[in-house]
């Protein structure tokens, strides 16, 4: 029995389990899949089983959600590297925007 009582299959980015989550889309809590990145209802809500892709939701905002802590922490790794992911993303990205 998962914890919030949703046991519907898994669904776009939506699957169950029993980890707390913040849904990237409507921003509530929910519990699911620890790699769940919208809750039960965004997930089914869509249009079709397609519409929500890790394509869609920028991997910067990913991994900020995923980092709990202060950015200039020093944090071990493997939590480090999503900081250091972080910033290598945001310097490539603004060197294409030169």
């Amino acid at each position: 029995m998962f914890l919030d009582g949703d046991q519907r299959p898994q669904k776009g980015m939506w699957a169950p389990g029993n980890y707390w989550c913040t849904c990237h889309k409507c921003k509530k809590q929910f519990t699911g899949d620890k790699r769940a990145i919208t809750c039960a209802e965004c997930a089914y809500s869509e249009a079709g089983p397609e519409a929500a892709t890790d394509v869609e939701i920028d991997i910067v905002a990913r991994l900020r959600e995923a980092c709990n802590g202060h950015p200039n922490a020093e944090i071990p790794w493997p939590h480090r590297l999503l900081h250091d992911a972080i910033a290598e993303i945001e310097t490539l990205r603004s060197q294409n925007n030169k």
